[in-house]
C-alpha cells in the first residue's frame, strides 16, 4: 500500500530553520543553533533545510554541517528587518519554499504567511538588559512581538528565560515550550602546549571564556585577580574570546590593573586550543551580568575544572549545586570564592564531581529528541 502524502509529513516533516545567527562572529545563539542542527541531522527523522538572510555568505557554508540545504537570499540584514517589523512581509515561504514549520531564532523574525512557527529566543537581553544589546537587535522586537501576535510558539532554553518571555511579551505558559541545550563539546584534535600563553612566573591559572563587552563583566574579573595576585605571585589569567588588553587602552580602568602582565588576552582560538586552556586551569571565573543559557561554565565542568558564578537566575538553574556563586559586581566576593577553591583541594575536588555530574544532564541528542517532539506538537496543533 502506497503512503499518503498526509502520512508522509507525519513521518518525514520539511523543517527550515533560519541559520542567520551562524553568519558573522559566533555568540551562544549561533553556537546553540550549529550543534542543535547537526543533532536533528543524525536524528533522521525530519527533512532539514536551512535559510540566511545578509551579505557573508562564505560564513555560512562553511559551518553548516554537510548535505543540510540552504538558501541564502543576498539581502541586506537592515533593509529586511525593516520590511519584517514594519511592513510584516515578505512573508518567509518565498525564502524558504515548500516547507511545513519554520524555526526562527533571535528577535528578528520572519512573517509566517500561512506557515507553521517555532520561534528561539536564547535569551531575553533585549527586554531585560537592552543596553547590553545591538540596535539591530533592539529594533528587530517588533517581528518578535508580531509573530506572538499571530500565534507563534515560543522555544527558550531555561525557565529564567521562559518567565522573562511571559512577562515582556505578555504570552501565555501554554506557548513558551523550554527545551535545554545540550553542552558544545572541546575537542583536542592535536597537542597544544599551553606554556605559549602563560606569562613568566606563572605556574597556574584562571581561566575565562567571553568576548570583553559590558555584559561579560570582565572588569570585576581582572578587579577580583588584581587582589589575588597581589599576595599569589605564580598565578595567571587567561582570558579566552573576541577580546583586546585593556592595557592598550588610555581609559583610567585600564591604568588601575596592578598584575596586567599575569593576564593573557587571547583573542578567538581553535577549540583544540580553548580545550587546552581550560583543560589545564585550575578553574573557570564566569561574572556575566546576564545569559540566556551560559555554555562556558559547563564546558568547564565536563572537563573537571571548577566554576565560579555570578548569581544570576540563568546560571543557578544551569550550574545548580555544582558551582560557587558570588553577586555579579562584587570584586571583593569573587576574589574570596576564586581564593576558596585555589586554597582548598576538598573543596575543589568535589565541584569536580558535582560539576561532572551536573553536565550529564545536558545532551544534544536529549535536545534533538525533545525539539522533534515539539514540531510534532506546533505541526498537530499549531
Amino acid at each position: 500500500m502506497g503512503t499518503s502524502r498526509s502520512e508522509s509529513k507525519l513521518t518525514s516533516p520539511k523543517i527550515s530553520l533560519d541559520a542567520s545567527v551562524l553568519i558573522g562572529p559566533l555568540g551562544g545563539p549561533g553556537i546553540a543553533f550549529r550543534h542543535l542542527l547537526g543533532s536533528l541531522q543524525e536524528h533522521g527523522s525530519l527533512d532539514l533545510s536551512v535559510f540566511a538572510l545578509g551579505l557573508r555568505s562564505g560564513d555560512l557554508s562553511a559551518r553548516l554541517p554537510s548535505r543540510v540545504q540552504h538558501r541564502q537570499r543576498r539581502v541586506p540584514a537592515r533593509l529586511t528587518q525593516w520590511g519584517w517589523t514594519n511592513l510584516g512581509r515578505p512573508h518567509v515561504g518565498h525564502l524558504v519554499g515548500n516547507v511545513d514549520l519554520v524555526h526562527s531564532f533571535g528577535t528578528l523574525v520572519p512573517p509566517r504567511g500561512s506557515l507553521k512557527q517555532l520561534v528561539t529566543v536564547h535569551d531575553a537581553a533585549v527586554f531585560v538588559a537592552p543596553e547590553f544589546e545591538s540596535p539591530l537587535a533592539r529594533q528587530g522586537v517588533g517581528s518578535l512581538r508580531r509573530a506572538v501576535r499571530e500565534g507563534a510558539i515560543l522555544h527558550t532554553p531555561t525557565e529564567a528565560v521562559k518567565a522573562e518571555v511571559m512577562e515582556h511579551l505578555r504570552v501565555p505558559e501554554a506557548r513558551v515550550v523550554v527545551i535545554p541545550w545540550g553542552v558544545p563539546a572541546l575537542e583536542m584534535r592535536d597537542p597544544v602546549e599551553v606554556d605559549r600563553w602563560l606569562p613568566a612566573g606563572v605556574d597556574r591559572y584562571i581561566v575565562a571564556l567571553g568576548p570583553n563587552i559590558p555584559r561579560k563583566n570582565l572588569t570585576t574579573l581582572v578587579a577580583a585577580f588584581d587582589q589575588l595576585a597581589d599576595e599569589d605571585h605564580g598565578l595567571g589569567l587567561i582570558v579566552i574570546g573576541r577580546n583586546d588588553d585593556p592595557a592598550r587602552s588610555s581609559s583610567s580602568a585600564s591604568s588601575t590593573i596592578r598584575h596586567r602582565s599575569r593576564i593573557t588576552w587571547t583573542g578567538v582560538l581553535s577549540s583544540p586550543e580553548v580545550a587546552t586552556l581550560v583543560g589545564g586551569a585550575t578553574l573557570l571565573a564566569f561574572p556575566s551580568l546576564y545569559e540566556g543559557f551560559g555554555f562556558p561554565p559547563l564546558q568547564a565542568m565536563a572537563a573537571g575544572i571548577p566554576v565560579v558564578l555570578s548569581d544570576i537566575p540563568t546560571l543557578r538553574e544551569v550550574a545548580g549545586d555544582a558551582a560557587l556563586f558570588v553577586p555579579p559586581l562584587d570584586a571583593g566576593a569573587l576574589a574570596h570564592a576564586m581564593e576558596s577553591l585555589l586554597h582548598s583541594s576538598a573543596l575543589h575536588r568535589d565541584l569536580q564531581i558535582r560539576g561532572r555530574r551536573r553536565v550529564a544532564a545536558f545532551d544534544w541528542s536529549t535536545t534533538a529528541s525533545s525539539m522533534v517532539e515539539l514540531y510534532g506538537r506546533v505541526l498537530a496543533h499549531g
